[in-house]
């Protein structure tokens, strides 16, 4: 897969955060400040998924094929 490697060093609080991005968008399409706070709103998503999901006991289907996880759903 061709694509491009992002590197950025956030500062959060007294904290340095290393952030590695990968994207397949081609360069220059999108500023790197753009795609960082479009990475961060889409690990607030996927962190409220994983909430609900657990809340719901949707973390783990006991299940041992795909036809019967579509049933369960």
């Amino acid at each position: 897969m061709s694509g491009r490697l992002i590197y950025v060093r956030l500062q959060r609080d007294q904290r340095k955060i290393d952030l590695w991005l990968f994207t397949t968008l081609p360069s220059g399409d999108e500023p790197i400040e753009f795609l960082v706070r479009w990475y961060g709103q889409r690990w607030q998503a996927k962190l409220n998924f994983r909430y609900v999901k657990t809340q719901l006991k949707l973390d783990a289907l006991p299940v041992g094929t795909a036809a019967i996880a579509r049933k369960e759903f």
